[in-house]
């Protein structure tokens, strides 16, 4: 959509909302949209690189979703590591510290969501017969931006004259038009053909 001089409203990546961390606390310039539980403000700062503005969006009903799904993932991550951790005090013999590391890496990749707010660390240890200590700690800062970023995103956009309002409910538009899409791909099973 970006092509040829085209207006366009596309999601900028989850990275962007890094940037504008004092947008987000701040409780001002926040307009709702009607008959929606979403809020929506241009951010102060453009993006430097082009003249693209970026529209902050924060919706009550993904906040709930994202929070229900990080809880989710924490468990698994504290349950795994419990787990792990009494194995590694009841073994019998050594166990070597490249498999523990591969059973955590893989527990990390099956709960990407909350991964980044634990810090783990699998030591060498003379007091335990599996030679090995599992200790973990919760990254306070990572739970703080998840927290505040829970139901954010962002909207970039060329369309210099358009409303906050007007901005959101075109790219709604777009993700209902591709859902729709989706659907009939699946429905009809065209899926490996090539068409436009």
């Amino acid at each position: 959509m970006r092509e040829g001089g085209r207006r366009y409203v596309v999601a900028a990546p989850k990275s962007e909302l890094k940037k504008h961390v004092s947008a987000l606390q701040n409780s001002e310039g926040w307009k709702t949209i009607k008959k929606r539980n979403v809020e929506v403000k241009y951010a102060t700062v453009a993006d430097p690189d082009s003249k693209d503005l970026l529209l902050l969006c924060r919706s009550e009903d993904r906040r709930q979703k994202e929070a229900a799904m990080h809880d989710r993932f924490i468990r698994r991550i504290e349950v795994s590591l419990n787990s792990l951790a009494r194995r590694l005090e009841h073994a019998l013999k050594p166990v070597k510290m490249t498999l523990v590391q591969r059973q955590i890496g893989r527990m990390l990749q099956r709960n990407q969501r909350a991964a980044k707010l634990f810090d783990i660390r699998c030591e060498a240890s003379a007091s335990s017969p599996s030679g090995l200590a599992l200790t973990w700690t919760r990254n306070e800062e990572e739970a703080n931006w998840a927290v505040l970023s829970e139901g954010c995103y962002v909207l970039r956009t060329n369309i210099q004259d358009w409303k906050e309002e007007n901005v959101w409910s075109v790219y709604i538009q777009l993700t209902q038009v591709e859902a729709a899409f989706r659907i009939h791909k699946d429905q009809l099973d065209i899926r490996p053909i090539w068409h436009q």
